[in-house]
C-alpha cells in the first residue's frame, strides 16, 4: 500500500509540474509568453502615495530612497500584471474551465504587524483590492493557500475586509501538512538545477496540498494558480512565483 500510494505521488508530481525535459535529461521550467496589462493611471498614484506616506520618516532620516521608492512601485505593477496575464492566458487555454487564483497570504497580499498589544494587525498591499476587483469581474474565484491556519476565523477577525472576495470553498492551509522525506526527495529530483537549494519546507508542504486539488476528480472542471512570495508557483501552468521586488515587504 506504501509502495502504491508512492509511486501516485510520484505519478502526480510528474504529470503536474510544468516541466519541459531537454536533450540533456536537464529538467527545465517552461516560460509562458505574457501579454501586457495594463496598470491603471490612478491605481499607480495611490500606490506611490502608500509608499511614500508609509516610509515618510526613512526619507526624512535618510534611510530610504526615491529609488526604493520607485522600485516598489515597478514591483506592485508587476504583481498586479503578472497575476491579470495568468488569468488571461489560463482562460484563454482552458474556455470552459473555472479559473481559481489561490493566495499566499503573508509578504504576499498582506504584511503582518506586530502591535501594542502584541497581535497581529495586517496591512494590505496597495493594488490588492483593485486587482481583486478586476479577478472577480473577469469571472474567476479567489482563494487561500497559506500556511495560516483557521481561515475562516480570520475571515471574521484580522481579514475581515476580504469577506466577500474570498470564495470559502478555496481555503487551504498547508499548516499541519506532513510530507515524508520519501516525498520531498521525489520533488528534489524534479527540480531544475537552479532551484535545488532554493526550496524552503513551505514550498514542498503546497505542493503537496495543490498537487492533491488538482488530483481530485472534483476539480477537473477547474485551473488552480497559485501566486506565492515562496517559489514553487512557478513550477506550476500559470503558477506566479513572486519576484523580491514583487514580495510586500514594508
Amino acid at each position: 500500500m506504501a509502495s502504491q500510494m508512492y509511486g501516485y505521488f510520484i505519478k502526480v508530481i510528474c504529470d503536474l509540474i510544468n516541466f519541459n525535459i531537454m536533450d540533456e535529461g536537464i529538467p527545465k521550467i517552461v516560460e509562458r509568453k505574457q501579454e501586457p496589462v495594463v496598470f491603471p493611471e490612478d491605481l499607480r498614484a495611490q500606490v506611490a502615495s502608500f509608499y511614500r506616506n508609509t516610509f515618510k520618516e526613512d526619507l526624512e532620516d535618510g534611510f530610504c530612497t526615491e529609488k526604493k521608492l520607485e522600485d516598489k512601485l515597478q514591483g506592485e505593477e508587476s504583481f498586479y500584471t503578472r497575476i491579470l496575464t495568468a488569468i488571461a492566458e489560463a482562460r484563454s487555454a482552458n474556455p470552459s474551465k473555472k479559473i481559481v487564483v489561490l493566495f499566499d497570504i503573508d509578504e504576499t497580499i498582506v504584511r503582518g504587524i506586530i502591535n501594542e498589544d502584541d497581535g497581529v494587525t495586517n496591512i494590505f498591499r496597495p493594488s490588492a483590492f483593485s486587482l481583486f476587483a478586476r479577478i472577480k469581474e473577469g469571472g474567476a474565484e479567489i482563494g487561500f493557500l497559506t500556511s495560516r491556519a483557521e481561515l475562516k476565523t480570520q475571515l471574521s477577525e484580522g481579514l475581515k475586509d476580504m469577506q466577500g472576495v474570498v470564495n470559502e470553498s478555496y481555503l487551504f492551509s498547508s499548516r499541519d501538512v506532513y510530507i515524508t522525506l520519501e516525498e520531498e526527495k521525489a520533488i528534489e529530483d524534479l527540480l531544475p538545477k537552479e532551484l535545488e537549494y532554493r526550496f524552503r519546507q513551505g514550498d514542498f508542504d503546497k505542493i503537496k496540498v495543490l498537487n492533491s486539488l488538482i488530483a481530485d476528480e472534483s476539480n477537473k472542471d477547474k485551473i488552480f494558480i497559485p501566486v506565492d512570495d515562496f517559489i514553487y508557483p512557478g513550477l506550476y501552468p500559470y503558477g506566479v512565483a513572486l519576484e523580491d521586488n514583487e514580495k510586500f515587504l514594508i
